[in-house]
């Protein structure tokens, strides 16, 4: 309900900035949605058959024994081998594979080793790593997982364990709300930034992750022509604001490394969990 309102917001936002630029919105939309189906149009007759081919292929059995010739090599460099399609969709179409992809998520599961990468913390513990900070328990379109756990704990894998450590979150509306930097620190006001984050140390009597993208505080770098508006909204959004924001955040808060977090006494966070 939240995001949906912050995309109503937005929309809105658009419409009402174009009308301050005296721009013909709705000839605008009109023609964005023209070049939309334009694209389909130039994308489509190559994607139907292509789709078709795989599904004959899944159909017949090629696919699957496919996937048994390679289930060896796919083990070792840990690749699920119901992903064997993509390996042969992706070098001819990246829609196509993203809509391969989009069937596996629905067959197995958004949250099944096919779906995440769960994979990829065995490879960590073998790299000889101890740590990770990439498991976002947010819904995004690109990466995230809203089911998985926000507080700092313990992955065990066939390697070894390793202590995931999430970027920050608070839990508004229903939903966890991202506030551990990167974009969401430069779209949310810095006083609801600092607020969330003091009620993450003080509320929950935890740490938390922040981190900043090196190009964020760089507002003069090159832009590119014709990007995607929502790319173009996401990269570009309070780039000018984001080094002051980050000396005030560094003034307000104290900070350290996540290996002395983790070398602090356990009972000093709580939600510092193991599974």
């Amino acid at each position: 309900m939240f995001w949906h309102l912050i995309a109503a917001l937005i929309v809105l936002g658009i419409a009402l900035y174009g009308m301050y630029r005296r721009i013909d919105v709705f000839s605008a939309m009109i023609g964005g949605a023209k070049e939309g189906l334009g694209v389909c149009s130039r994308i489509l007759p190559a994607l139907v058959p292509l789709l078709a081919a795989i599904t004959m292929l899944k159909a017949s059995g090629v696919l699957d024994a496919f996937s048994s010739l390679c289930a060896p090599l796919f083990d070792i460099i840990g690749i699920p081998p119901e992903c064997a399609p993509l390996l042969i969709i992706r070098p001819f179409s990246g829609s196509g594979a993203l809509a391969m992809g989009a069937g596996l998520i629905s067959a197995y599961g958004p949250d099944s080793i096919v779906g995440r990468t769960p994979w990829a913390h065995r490879i960590l513990v073998e790299e000889g790593y101890r740590y990770d900070s990439s498991v976002f328990p947010i819904h995004h379109d690109l990466h995230g997982n809203p089911e998985a756990r926000a507080e700092i704990h313990r992955i065990e894998t066939e390697a070894g364990p390793i202590w995931e450590f999430p970027p920050a979150v608070v839990r508004r509306f229903g939903q966890n709300l991202p506030t551990g930097g990167g974009g969401y620190f430069r779209f949310f006001p810095y006083r609801v930034t600092a607020r969330w984050l003091r009620s993450i140390n003080d509320g929950e009597n935890r740490p938390f992750v922040f981190y900043v993208h090196p190009w964020e505080i760089d507002p003069g770098q090159p832009r590119i022509p014709n990007a995607p508006l929502k790319s173009r909204f996401r990269h570009y959004l309070n780039l000018h604001r984001t080094e002051a924001r980050l000396l005030r955040l560094l003034r307000d808060f104290e900070f350290t490394t996540v290996a002395d977090v983790l070398e602090s006494p356990m009972e000093a966070h709580q939600g510092f969990r193991r599974n």
